[in-house]
């Protein structure tokens, strides 16, 4: 079998174009709240049934991220894909480029679940970014303003959690609050880790979902550390761990 990273990464990439088409359509749309979601649901439907086709070569049992989900309910026979299809959906309905295709890769040892592989798109920023266990975090860009080629990632050096910068999404922005003022807020849970992974900003703060695992897989092969408490999932260099613990908890 060829490398699984780079399957999930031709996967994403082909499911992506229909998103980049719909999104141009989206900025030149002009309807109603409801005809908008509408016109959101069905290009999510396209995405997630081009990812089904696609992953489905490869894996037996493929499930898509929601609300509902409980992976502990699941019997996980070899490795399972799981799909977020379109994080940061509130975005891409009002064309704001800041959404993203993730495919994680889990596998159970020893009865915990664990990411093994996982693979973030961007659409619109025409950003990837991917882990392996033990193979670091990667970074490649596909657009005219960029070299090509990939850049291997690490989270922040800083040591300073007052000069920390943070992200999180509105539901968490009255803990991220304890931490700091220097706060942005993106609306989607992979341009978070994706700029905690670049070392663009320090801490990310989520709110506890199935597609965390991808999520701290990227994270922890950027040399990063995360922990869940109190269904909120936090993620930082470890550098301010401890005291990151000490102000929010």
């Amino acid at each position: 079998m060829q490398n699984q990273v780079v399957l999930i990464n031709d996967a994403i990439r082909e499911a992506s174009k229909f998103l980049h088409r719909d999104y141009f359509e989206l900025e030149n749309l002009q309807s109603s709240a409801r005809s908008l979601r509408v016109f959101v649901d069905k290009a999510k439907t396209r995405v997630t049934e081009n990812l089904q086709k696609s992953l489905s070569k490869y894996y037996k049992t493929i499930i898509f991220d929601s609300p509902e989900l409980d992976l502990s309910a699941l019997d996980f026979t070899g490795s399972v894909a799981l799909v977020d299809a379109l994080d940061g959906s509130s975005n891409f309905e009002r064309a704001i480029p800041f959404f993203a295709l993730v495919v994680t890769i889990l596998t159970t040892k020893q009865g915990k679940i664990s990411a093994e592989k996982v693979a973030v798109n961007f659409p619109i920023l025409g950003d990837t970014y991917y882990a392996e266990q033990g193979k670091g975090t990667w970074f490649e860009r596909h657009s005219f303003n960029f070299g090509g080629g990939t850049i291997r990632l690490r989270v922040s050096a800083n040591n300073k959690l007052e000069e920390s910068l943070v992200s999180c999404n509105y539901q968490q922005l009255e803990l991220a609050q304890k931490i700091s003022t220097n706060i942005r807020i993106f609306e989607s849970y992979a341009y978070q880790i994706a700029l905690l992974i670049s070392g663009k900003s320090d801490i990310a703060i989520l709110t506890n979902k199935p597609m965390n695992h991808g999520l701290d897989l990227l994270v922890r092969e950027a040399g990063g550390i995360s922990y869940s408490k109190n269904n909120f999932f936090i993620a930082s260099n470890h550098q301010i761990q401890e005291n990151l613990k000490k102000a929010l908890f």
